[in-house]
This record gives structure tokens, sequence and C-alpha cells, in this order.
């Protein structure tokens, strides 16, 4: 399966623009709460994204994705409590639902791998390297929103 660093990067490059304009310090924790939830989320992710080899079994590669889909998930939760600035609350909405999508993408995968034949195998990793790609396009588009909001 290829690296899932691509995202990981993507979501450690962010910068949000915290007190620009008014409210510096509701922008200030809000970003706060999201940087830590991906510190979590990158950590855990890293962890597990270390577990994949060329020589995984089937059975290893479930339980990967299946804990790739459990630590989505702990993040979506985690960003979906996060209450942000009134200024970026759709924008917001937006990338927990982005998240959310990714979450679900990985356990169709660790239930595409139930019928274990290597065309399965090939299947799944085609369909969630596509999917990994348009999630990075999407989190891009959410952050520039979440940033152009905050800068509002």
């Amino acid at each position: 399966m290829p690296s899932r660093r691509p995202i990981v990067a993507l979501l450690l490059a962010w910068v949000l623009a915290a007190g620009c304009g008014g409210d510096a310090e509701g922008k200030n924790a809000y970003v706060d709460d999201v940087q830590a939830a991906q510190r979590t989320f990158v950590t855990r992710f890293d962890q597990v994204r270390r577990r994949l080899t060329a020589t995984s079994t089937l059975a290893q590669d479930r339980a990967t994705l299946a804990s790739f889909a459990q630590i989505t998930g702990a993040f979506d939760a985690t960003l979906a409590r996060i209450e942000p600035p009134a200024g970026v609350r759709s924008q917001h909405r937006a990338l927990v639902a982005v998240i959310a999508r990714l979450e679900q993408q990985f356990e169709r995968g660790r239930v595409g791998l139930q019928r274990g034949s290597a065309a399965d195998r090939s299947i799944v990793r085609t369909q969630l390297s596509s999917s990994v790609d348009g999630t990075q396009a999407q989190v891009t588009r959410a952050v520039a929103d979440i940033n152009a909001g905050l800068r509002g």
C-alpha cells in the first residue's frame, strides 16, 4: 500500500492564520485545539503506517486498515468536538466531513480484504491510494477556506 505520508505532511503543514482579524484569543484557542488533535493523529498514524510492508499478510493488512479507520475516526471525532470561531464553522464542518470520508474508505478497504485474494488486495490498494489522493485535495481546499475565514 502506498505511503500515507503525503496526507500526514499536509496536515502537519497546516498553517492557520490565528490572530488575524477580530477575536484573536478565540482563533488562537481554535488553532491550539486543532493542532493538538493533529499531533495525536500524526503520531498514531505514523506508528500504524510502519506496519504496512510488502511482506505483510492479509490478516495483518486487515488489522492495519482497521487501525487506520479507528485512528482516523478518533481524529474526526476530536475535530467535531472543537468549537471553531463563528467565521469558519462551515469550513470546519467541511474539514470534519473530509476526514470522516477517509475513515470510511479505510473501513471499506478492510472489508474489501475479507475476500482475501491477491486481486482483491490489489484492488483495495488502488482504491485506497486514489481515495487518499482525493482526500489530500479536499483537505487542501478546506484548509484554504479556513485560513481565508480566519483572516477575514
